[in-house]
């Protein structure tokens, strides 16, 4: 049986294509180009597809009883390339959109368009702060709009862009703009709306959403998807430069419950009482922001305070809890839940399909098994990451990387620090580390660790790096897609270098709270 492989060349699969090019009708009466939709969640095992969701069939595998269908999915990027078995010609298709299906796996599609939104990777909108009433201030926002359907729309797609209060977007929000298209079955375009921002809107926090047809002039086959927003970030509408004003906010972890989030103002000088409430198993870490650093709160490591507003500020409550741990390397096990199969080293894996051909370096990981003897080898918890490294052979460098398949919003959680613990060995050999972050868009910030001895220390140590150092880059730490560790340098490699580091407990924090912590080597 074949495999769902993503890392199938495209070249090849050209060259292999083909003795059947010129049938148009395939195994099961299914015809090439025909619009359908999975009959059954996770048709073929594909994890993340789910029944009702459409695609395209480009090509037959006559040969194949089983799996002799190709679907390209609409709006979905977990598949795969693999053409190489097609035995039909190959219709265009969207990258990493392909999954091999069995006939009673889909149905096909009905005759009406199908619209809706192409997902958080193609929302956007830009700034993402401004003024209550400032007239000349550019605003834009995109997204992309797919026909899922079986048909074409009888007139122009209108799609209407609102400034909300909540993430239920109504035409009775705050009007934004305008956008309209034309899209076939199949087929989907990336829009914007641009313009300058209302001066009507009052200061406050908003998410910016749009509705899709708000007129309903185009019969659909599910007339309730057609409102969407920006799920990373929202929209802060400051009070005037001049005003006495509060903005106040929650990270992840609890919220403000008196006298709750938005941006307040005041006639006069006012001391505004504050309580934060953390969620369960959270805790209420300290408040920070401009009314901090100014000394306008009365006590900032106290839940229950107050702030006294002369002034424009702006205050932020942070909470301790798991929403700031990325990893920390205890969920793994020998079995089902890999390592490798998370955080993928040289070797990749096969299993389970579609697999991962690795990153094609010096780099093996694994959760070591210890006894009581080797606890050096946890920092906390009962596992790690432990791994090996060999420089010795081309590419002269190390890689893991972790992806999500969902966007991680660092942001939200009012962190400003990435922290993870390491330790090395005294015969490792010495070679730079590095840690580097990529965002939705595929824009990789690496950030290298100062001490060049690093891979020596044979403590467990605490590395600390400023999130500034990504964002000033350009990461959008709203949207992270992938972590790396890497040992080496491509560019200047040393050739020889092999050794073993451990890594335990990467998570978020924040810089004032770690300075009062003890223990380990910053």
């Amino acid at each position: 049986m074949k495999r769902q492989r993503r890392w199938e060349s495209l070249l090849i699969a050209a060259l292999l294509c083909a003795v059947n090019a010129s049938a148009s009708t395939g195994p099961c009466g299914f015809e090439l180009g025909q619009r359908i939709e999975a009959a059954v969640d996770h048709p073929a095992g594909a994890g993340t597809l789910w029944e009702g969701m459409t695609g395209t069939i480009i090509c037959f595998d006559y040969d194949d009883p089983i799996l002799p269908l190709l679907v390209s999915w609409d709006g979905w990027t977990a598949g795969h390339n693999q053409t190489s078995f097609c035995e039909s010609s190959i219709l265009p298709y969207a990258f990493n959109s392909l999954w091999w299906i069995h006939c009673s796996d889909i149905r096909p599609v009905d005759v009406w368009p199908e619209l809706f939104d192409g997902g958080e990777a193609a929302r956007y909108f830009s700034p993402q702060r401004v003024v209550a009433g400032q007239s000349g201030q550019p605003f834009e926002v995109g997204f992309q709009i797919w026909n899922g359907g079986g048909g074409y729309p009888e007139a122009a797609i209108y799609v209407d862009v609102y400034a909300s209060r909540d993430t239920f977007i109504r035409t009775s929000d705050y009007y934004l703009g305008s956008t309209n298209c034309y899209i076939g079955a199949g087929g989907s375009m990336a829009l914007e709306v641009k313009g300058g921002f209302p001066t009507d809107i009052p200061a406050g926090f908003y998410h910016i959403g749009w509705i899709i047809d708000p007129d309903r002039k185009i019969a659909e086959r599910d007339e309730t998807n057609n409102r969407a927003w920006v799920t990373s970030y929202q929209l802060t509408v400051a009070a005037p430069a001049g005003s006495r004003s509060l903005e106040l906010s929650a990270a992840a972890g609890g919220q403000i419950s008196d006298p709750g989030e938005g941006v307040f103002t005041y006639p006069s000088l006012t001391v505004v009482p504050l309580e934060a409430s953390p969620d369960p198993n959270c805790s209420f870490l300290r408040w920070i922001g401009t009314a901090v650093t100014a000394g306008k709160v009365a006590d900032a490591d106290a839940a229950n305070t107050s702030v006294t507003v002369d002034g424009r500020y702006d205050l932020q409550a942070v909470f301790d809890g798991a929403h700031l741990v990325i990893e920390d390397f205890e969920a793994y096990d020998a079995l089902e839940n890999q390592l490798n199969q998370t955080w993928i080293d040289g070797l990749g894996y096969v299993e389970p399909a579609p697999g991962h051909p690795g990153t094609g370096t010096g780099a093996i990981v694994h959760c070591p098994r210890m006894s009581p003897a080797e606890r050096y080898m946890v920092h906390g918890g009962m596992q790690s990451m432990e791994l090996s490294y060999d420089n010795t052979f081309a590419p002269w460098y190390s890689l893991v990387e972790r992806q999500w398949n969902e966007f991680q919003n660092w942001t939200a959680t009012g962190a400003d620090t990435l922290s993870l613990w390491y330790r090395g060995a005294h015969d490792n050999a010495p070679e730079p580390l590095r840690v580097a972050v990529e965002d939705y868009s595929g824009l990789s910030v690496p950030s290298m660790h100062p001490d060049p001895w690093a891979t020596e220390i044979e403590e467990w140590s605490r590395w600390d790096i400023p999130l500034k150092e990504f964002e000033d880059a350009g990461v959008m730490l709203s949207r992270v897609k992938r972590i790396y560790i890497s040992v080496g340098d491509k560019d200047d490699p040393t050739y020889d270098s092999v050794g073993v580091l451990y890594f335990d407990d990467i998570t978020l924090a924040h810089s004032q709270m770690q300075q009062l912590s003890t223990g380990g080597r910053p």
